[in-house]
């Protein structure tokens, strides 16, 4: 098995040096033959399987191909993009809502991301688009899968030093005091503790840091989606900013809840309207890995300081980096986004 891994890393990373739209042709073609054979056998999918659990609507040949394509080849598809001059780079991952990301000397964002369609590429094409961002992760992904990451992108990564978050979030606070942007998944399914949450009738446990990172700095969250289409091309949207403001007096603790509910709210929608995205782990991890939940059995929001660990200094926070960047540069994916 391991051996077949590796074969399997070496033919992806030497496909890396091939034409995009040609590869990604060939792994879609693959998949189409494999849901088409099914289909004339009767079978009914993993995907098929889970959708009728979570009460989503099944999946059509067109659904299921392109669940099978986002789920193919992630990083071959990373390390191919991220080796691309900008005017393919942005005419193959288009990005809209930037605005949301404010310009420099505004408030910190912390750039909330979900292991959703092509997520990964999220970082990469934030930087690629002249942003500093600082990307809390359990490994350097992109040099795992042998990518070129961009100056401009940044790895705290979880798994260095022996106090495992504290100090990472620590770095993380320093940068949105600075007003930085700071990139965080918060749906994974690795490390301890979180919060429980109801997530299409099931529990599933939720990391509540990017909340108390937000209440704690001033930093505002915009959650941020990348959609694959059949094609190849990655839509990243950067959402509005979720808020906290209903109309009632609340105290760190509430503000971190309603931060994470707000979060939750827009996840299910995404997984609701476009469920050929979601990545096939995770769609099994809730549809057959949870237990129903109990009305009223969700866990309170442990919320622990992080004051003590201010004096970090991070070297390098701002954001743009360059103030315009040319509509050849980066092409304009709606009215008014033609700079950044």
């Amino acid at each position: 098995m391991r051996i077949k891994g590796v074969l399997k890393s070496s033919v992806l990373r030497a496909l890396t040096y091939l034409p995009y739209g040609i590869t990604n042709k060939v792994i879609v073609a693959t998949g189409t033959r494999s849901v088409r054979a099914r289909r004339r056998l009767g079978k009914m999918g993993l995907f098929d399987e889970s959708l009728r659990r979570l009460g989503l609507n099944a999946a059509n040949d067109a659904d299921e191909v392109l669940h099978t394509a986002v789920n193919r080849a992630m990083g071959w598809r990373i390390s191919s993009l991220s080796r691309m001059r900008d005017r393919s780079f942005f005419s193959w991952c288009r990005i809209a809502g930037l605005d949301a990301l404010g310009s420099r000397g505004e408030s910190g964002v912390v750039l909330v991301n979900s292991h959703y369609g092509a997520g990964r590429a999220v970082p990469l094409a934030i930087a690629r688009a002249g942003f500093e961002i600082y990307s809390l992760e359990p490994e350097d992904y992109l040099t795992a899968v042998g990518a070129q990451r961009p100056p401009h992108l940044h790895v705290i990564s979880l798994r260095e030093g022996s106090a495992f978050w504290l100090r990472q979030l620590a770095q993380a606070k320093a940068v949105l005091k600075k007003g930085g942007i700071v990139h965080i998944a918060v749906d994974g399914l690795q490390g301890k503790g979180g919060v429980e949450r109801s997530f299409f009738g099931m529990k599933r446990v939720f990391q509540a840091s990017f909340a108390q990172l937000a209440v704690q700095t001033g930093a505002k969250i915009v959650p941020v989606f990348a959609t694959q289409h059949a094609d190849g091309r990655v839509f990243i949207e950067c959402e509005a900013a979720l808020t906290t403001c209903d109309g009632t007096p609340s105290d760190a603790r509430s503000q971190v809840e309603k931060l994470l509910d707000g979060y939750i709210s827009v996840l299910t929608n995404r997984w609701r309207n476009a469920p050929a995205q979601i990545l096939r782990k995770h769609l099994r991890y809730v549809a057959q890995g949870c237990a129903p939940i109990d009305q009223g059995s969700t866990m309170p929001v442990r919320y622990e300081s992080i004051d003590g660990y201010e004096s970090i200094r991070m070297e390098g926070v701002g954001r743009p980096v360059s103030e315009t960047r040319s509509a050849v540069d980066m092409p304009s994916v709606r009215p008014g986004l033609e700079s950044r």
